[in-house]
């Protein structure tokens, strides 16, 4: 299998959301038909207010996925930056089971995050780490993920970040 770099435009018509890394040709696109599942049960709405967000100024919001850089200090599958401008995915985590086999969900995840940034979500900050998280996962429910799929990940991320061995 062939690791290439690539860099392409996620969301059709629009500069706003790119993807960036160096993978493999069968991940590219099993990252690609994940996006598009999650971008698909995101609200129209809602996706026109993160479009805007993220091209205000002629920026784009990169979803890297070979960086390990934004997960030293602090391990996980995935985050969003301090704006929601940046969504990383960890390349320690993203490409085994069972994180990859939910993959549209560990993005719908971050873009949740970013969503809360774009709308100045006044209690997305106002909480502790957990605070924001359990906005994150109000604003998937409500854009009618499956929670409790959701969950289960969300387990098994806590679980393998403090070295527990999570049932998979």
């Amino acid at each position: 299998m062939s690791i290439e770099s690539i860099d392409l435009t996620l969301i059709p018509g629009s500069e706003a959301l790119r993807l960036r890394g160096s993978i493999t040709p069968e991940q590219r696109a099993e990252v690609l038909a994940a996006f598009q599942a999650a971008w698909a049960t995101i609200p129209p709405d809602d996706r026109d207010v993160l479009i805007q967000y993220w091209g205000q100024g002629g920026r784009a919001v990169s979803l890297v996925l070979i960086d390990q850089f934004p997960f030293l200090l602090k391990d996980a599958a995935a985050k969003a930056d301090h704006l929601g401008r940046k969504l990383s995915l960890n390349p320690r985590w993203v490409f085994d089971k069972p994180v990859w086999d939910n993959l549209d969900l560990v993005l719908a995840h971050e873009i949740a995050h970013a969503y809360l940034f774009a709308t100045d979500d006044p209690d997305h900050l106002a909480f502790a780490h957990d605070g924001m998280e359990q906005r994150a996962w109000d604003t998937l429910q409500r854009w009618n993920f499956d929670m409790d799929r959701h969950n289960e990940l969300i387990r098994h991320v806590r679980s393998r970040i403090s070295g527990k061995s999570p049932p998979i």
